[in-house]
């Protein structure tokens, strides 16, 4: 891989110019809180994925170690579906698939009760997070290229910078869901768990996840590019 050495001759933007165009472009917003909150959901999975497995599956650590496997070995393999699906219905249409697959995934999270009604889950989850993982790029990706065109530069330094600081946000929104589960449920710690930890770690794992990919669904459909030409 290799820049284009023509992206250099021309001379960058100033400082607050460059920053006002990309903090002006409706599609980089749009794009970019969407992205944060499935940032937010995937994270949250993470996070919250061994609480679940102790205290609503019942599991131990080598079976919410498969759990986890399931959600990773369904990413890894799906990406070239995915690839295949962005040519055939176009990366937008596709990243709504897959964001529809992850919200689907969170909220089936709220029945299993053991590892093997929650491995099917994961993989649905895993597989909506390889196609939310690749696509992203893509249609980030058109955001940059029709700024380029318009601007007469490249300036994928600006955006990812900005990107990445909006995404850094995902870090508070889990913690704060975290912290919701003091309120509605007592729990404090693993050494304090409250009078329904099961309850608590369902809704952490199904509720703050589910509600984030719907609306990182309802901004994916107003995105103005991707569309299959």
């Amino acid at each position: 891989m290799r820049e284009d050495p023509r992206a250099r001759e021309a001379e960058p933007l100033p400082f607050v110019p460059a920053f006002r165009y990309t903090l002006g472009n409706r599609a980089f917003w749009i794009y970019a809180l969407a992205a944060l909150f499935l940032l937010f959901a995937v994270g949250l999975f993470a996070a919250a994925m061994p609480f679940y497995a102790k205290y609503a599956l019942g599991l131990g650590e080598e079976a919410t170690a498969l759990l986890f496997a399931s959600v990773l070995l369904a990413a890894l393999p799906s990406v070239s579906l995915w690839a295949r699906l962005a040519g055939a219905l176009g990366p937008k249409r596709a990243w709504l698939w897959a964001i529809g697959l992850l919200a689907l995934g969170a909220l089936l999270l709220l029945w299993p009760r053991g590892l093997l009604e929650a491995l099917p889950v994961g993989v649905l989850i895993g597989t909506g997070f390889g196609g939310v993982l690749v696509l992203g790029d893509v249609l980030l990706a058109e955001v940059i290229d029709r700024d380029a065109a318009a601007t007469g530069r490249r300036r994928e330094g600006v955006y990812y910078s900005v990107y990445g600081f909006i995404n850094r946000l995902s870090g508070p929104l889990q913690a704060l869901a975290f912290a919701l589960l003091t309120p509605l449920f007592g729990y404090v710690s693993g050494e304090n768990p409250g009078p329904n930890p099961e309850a608590a770690f369902r809704f952490l794992m199904a509720v703050p996840p589910f509600a984030a990919s719907l609306l990182a669904l309802a901004l994916a459909a107003r995105f103005p590019y991707g569309a299959r030409g």
